[in-house]
Parts: structure tokens; sequence; C-alpha cells
């Protein structure tokens, strides 16, 4: 018989000849493997290949027609909130594992948090409106900033700006002025200027101490303008 391509099928005797009918098997590569080889005598034996568990091990040595995968790699573990699962585990590849986004305080802030297998989301912070709205509620890193709260307008001829309005506060009115007994107008109030009142003798210009109080309740402004006996009572009790 010839080694590696048929072996002994019957033996042979005094009285006849040995016969090499059988030909020896052949493994499939990848699908099988040679775990005994063949002799004159005896076939090749052939195994499966080991198969890794997806998720588990991974290939570290490929398998050959004569040597079985082998499956000695653990696969890495990604670490909740310090790195997330960028690329997945194969059979003959390791899990990747990308470090998680962090967002920047005051510039942005968590919309979605991070998972083993998915990273955080960040969103822009909103910037609320100079002149039109106003900061009521501060972000945080998992909250957007609220802009909850709309400018106040001063009043034509009633209330002046004193402060102007910030992106985190709101614009202040005060009350206009009125001119006391024996003064005119030298200059009409503006949205941000108070008026101005001078003598009959041309002394001036003065600005105007208004009999105008100035009360918030619930967070609304009231301007009252005052009788003489209400300007007494409210010096007692202010």
């Amino acid at each position: 018989c010839q080694l590696d391509v048929n072996y002994q099928s019957i033996a042979p005797t005094l009285t006849s000849n040995r016969e090499c009918g059988n030909h020896v098997m052949s493994c499939t590569l990848g699908v099988t493997y040679q775990s005994k080889p063949p002799t004159l005598t005896s076939d090749r034996v052939c195994d499966n290949v080991t198969s890794c568990s997806i998720g588990v091990n991974y290939q570290s040595e490929q398998p050959t027609l004569t040597a079985d995968r082998t499956c000695g790699n653990a696969v890495t573990a990604c670490q909740l909130s310090v790195n997330y699962q960028s690329i997945a585990p194969t059979v003959t590849s390791n899990r990747f594992c990308s470090p998680v986004t962090s967002c920047t305080p005051g510039v942005s802030y968590q919309v979605n948090p991070p998972t083993v297998s998915s990273d955080r989301s960040c969103f822009l912070i909103t910037s609320c409106k100079l002149g039109i709205n106003y900061q009521s509620q501060l972000p945080t890193l998992t909250s957007n900033r609220v802009c909850g709260h709309a400018v106040t307008n001063c009043t034509q001829g009633l209330t002046y700006q004193t402060k102007q309005p910030t992106t985190s506060s709101n614009r202040r009115c005060s009350p206009v002025g009125m001119c006391a007994t024996g003064q005119s107008a030298i200059s009409a109030p503006t949205l941000t200027s108070d008026r101005v009142c001078g003598d009959s003798n041309g002394n001036g210009p003065h600005f105007s101490t208004a009999n105008i109080a100035e009360i918030t309740v619930g967070g609304v402004d009231y301007f009252c303008v005052l009788s003489r006996v209400a300007v007494s009572f409210l010096s007692s009790v202010l």
C-alpha cells in the first residue's frame, strides 16, 4: 500500500496477497483537521474544528489541516461610563472599546447617557436672546438652559430703563418722575431717561422727584401715583 494514498483493506495470508482497496480520507480546511494520521493499515482520522464562542473568546490560532483552532483569547469587556463598544467582537477578533465622550460644562449637556454599546450624546446649550428673554433655569451636565422669562419692556412716558437686560437678568424699569409745583419739564422722558424739570426762574435742570411708589407683588412691578397722605404713610412703613 502507498502511505497517504491508500491503506490495507485485506491483510495478506500465506495464500493470498494484501489488498489496498481503501483510499485515505482527506480533511477539509477550516471544517475538519487531522487528529490521527493514516498508516499503511489504517485511515486518517478527521475531527471537527473547534468554534470559538462569540462574545466570550476569539481565535488566537487559526486551524490547519493538521491542527485545531485555538480560542485562547478572552473578549475584552467595556466599562460603563468609561468606554463603550465601537467594534463588536467576532470569532476571529476582539471587541474594541472607545472612550466615552464628556460634555463640556456651560457649553453642552447630556441628552442620552452612555451604555456599554453606545456613546454619550451631548447637545449644545441654548443661548438666551439678549433683549428678548433671559435665563430662568441654569444648565447642568444633564439639562439644558431654560430661557423662560420674557424681558420686561418699559412704557413710554410712565417708566424708563435704569438697568439694561442681560442673558441672565431682566431689564429694570423705574417710574418717570413728576415735576414739583412751580417746575416745568425741560426734557421729556424717553425709554432710557427720566423727565428733567426746571423752575420758572430758569434754575435747573433738576431731575424730578416723583411721588410714585414702585411695589412688587408676586414678581410683578406696580407703579402708583401717591397723594401726600399716601407718601407720608409709605415713608413711615417702608
